[in-house]
């Protein structure tokens, strides 16, 4: 996923800062920019952003303006925040910085980039320009993970879950069981990789592109993100034991082991099902796009402020 590194500074930078995101940190951000600020004479512009406004038009502004000022971008927010400045940077060409404040932060945790807003902070002031890779479905830039299937249907229900009892970690993870225990209509799909077409029932399609999660989930496709491709994980319908058996490969961390997962490597390939609008996940983000999904990964396209990678 990183490829290659550059020195290089800033004078000054903007901040899209989502102080909604995660533990509420944003006033901790801002305080630590304007340390930074006072010890080395650097600048910050804050634009703060709410679920009230055209977030996307905003942040797409500022990044353009960005661009002509020859500045960078600094996404200060959740997974969701993160992957929105990813895309219109990616899109301008424009260098991007993280300070994550949401849960989990595969990305920037993947580039070394410290869970604590301050020292995320102070690394911008000592980082290197790093370029990597990001993954496109119907050019639609996703750092960490795109899927369909049973995913799509597990975040849709969590978030109608969130909307009647709040965003509760533990009654999110109770959405997400039930719903896997649900029974499913299984998806006919066709995937076409390198000109062959297979057609596959299915109940879920995970493509992965952060080497870090797919760890953590113990699949053994992590070795394509290392090596800049998608790691493809495809599950067929299954009964309801055999989730159960999922369930428990999962919470091990050894899926790689399941005998109903099957992992591939791949640049470039597309979905095709009878529907015109698919449930896709984006970076956790749910979105309805039109088919068929082409998949592919754009290498070494994304600037990233991050530290030097070890070694």
């Amino acid at each position: 996923m990183k490829k290659d590194t550059s020195s290089s500074s800033y004078q000054s930078a903007t901040i899209i800062l989502n102080p909604g995101s995660g533990l509420s940190q944003g006033d901790a951000v801002v305080a630590a920019l304007k340390e930074i600020e006072t010890e080395t004479g650097l600048t910050h512009d804050i634009i703060t952003i709410s679920a009230k406004e055209s977030i996307v038009k905003r942040c797409e502004a500022v990044v353009r303006e960005a661009k002509q000022k020859n500045q960078p971008v600094i996404a200060a927010g959740g997974d969701g925040t993160v992957n929105l400045v990813a895309a219109l940077c990616h899109r301008y060409q424009v260098t991007m910085g993280i300070i994550p404040l949401g849960t989990f932060n595969y990305f920037a945790r993947d580039l070394g980039i410290s869970a604590n807003p301050a020292e995320a902070v102070k690394m911008l002031i000592t980082h290197q320009i790093r370029k990597v890779a990001v993954g496109l479905v119907n050019d639609h830039v996703f750092l960490n993970n795109a899927s369909l299937g049973i995913h799509a249907r597990m975040i849709r229900e969590r978030e109608n879950h969130s909307a009647r009892f709040g965003r509760i970690r533990f009654i999110a993870l109770l959405s997400g069981i039930n719903c896997l225990f649900e029974k499913h209509k299984p998806n006919t799909i066709k995937l076409v990789t390198d000109g062959k077409e297979s057609i596959r029932e299915m109940a879920m399609l995970f493509v992965g592109n952060n080497r870090l999660q797919l760890d953590n989930l113990g699949l053994g496709s992590k070795s394509c993100a290392e090596r800049d491709k998608l790691a493809v994980v495809f599950m067929p319908p299954v009964s309801r034991l055999r989730t159960f058996f999922l369930l428990i490969h999962g919470a091990s961390k050894t899926l790689r082991f399941a005998p109903d997962i099957q992992e591939f490597c791949a640049d470039e390939f597309e979905v095709h099902t009878r529907r015109h609008r698919i449930e896709t996940v984006i970076d956790g983000e749910l979105v309805w796009l039109p088919g068929p999904l082409h998949f592919r990964i754009d290498k070494e396209s994304l600037s990233v402020l991050a530290p030097a990678p070890e070694g």
